[in-house]
């Protein structure tokens, strides 16, 4: 049981660190996204 319980915490920190490495890339997305907008409109 020791050993199901380990696999799924493990499984649950692999989706959640999955999740947060998206929502990093997304945001980093987003400001690149702003920042040519900026670039844009000042040029």
């Amino acid at each position: 049981e020791g050993k199901w319980h380990f696999h799924f915490t493990k499984k649950l920190d692999n989706l959640l660190f999955s999740s947060l490495l998206k929502s990093l890339l997304f945001k980093c997305y987003c400001v690149k996204l702003i920042y040519l907008w900026l670039l844009i409109l000042c040029d």
